[in-house]
């Protein structure tokens, strides 16, 4: 990891458009707010157009959809981590408030160790030690960390466990033979 500094901008839109001291640029990064102009930045410019869209939408829930490779991972990474660094304007000041609900555990295991990594680059080591217990998982496992949780209010054991799909034809297979 190679800290850039900022030596120059021009705002378009919400978005900074800076020279880099390292010589590269101009790119497009989000300032951290409540840093002086010559702290780091976190640079966007790798970003698509739609990525930066994603990114840059704060407010709100947001649903990003796309094809396998397309950036989703990146983006969502990158959302996470604008909204933590500039709490002033986002409203978020904990990884608590975020949820991120993915389709798979791999997605979600991915998404948290990139937010992770990216939240130690940009300074907020507090943040990223708090990753692991943060609410980005799949949908499953969303609800089965509510259940958890109130499971003693509801009448559950707070033990219980989610089947597979293996699991699932296993008993639907008894059922049928139990019926007939």
């Amino acid at each position: 990891y190679r800290r850039r500094y900022c030596i120059g901008c021009s705002v378009y839109g919400g978005w900074t458009y800076r020279t880099l001291s390292s010589g590269e640029g101009p790119v497009w990064v989000l300032p951290r707010v409540g840093l002086r102009e010559k702290e780091a930045c976190m640079n966007l410019d790798t970003l698509t157009p739609s990525q930066r869209l994603s990114v840059m939408r704060i407010s709100g829930p947001l649903l990003v959809s796309a094809g396998a490779g397309s950036g989703k991972t990146f983006s969502l990474t990158k959302r996470i981590a604008h909204a933590l660094l500039n709490a002033s304007t986002s409203g978020v000041q904990d990884i608590d408030q975020i949820c991120a609900i993915t389709f798979t555990e791999k997605a979600a295991g991915e998404i948290k160790a990139r937010v992770k990594s990216t939240l130690r680059k940009e300074g907020m080591v507090e943040q990223a030690l708090r990753v692991d217990g943060a609410w980005i998982s799949t949908i499953h496992g969303m609800c089965s960390r509510i259940l958890r949780s109130h499971a003693l209010e509801i009448g559950i054991d707070p033990g219980f466990g989610v089947i597979d799909d293996s699991q699932t034809a296993d008993l639907l297979a008894e059922s049928i033979d139990e019926v007939l």
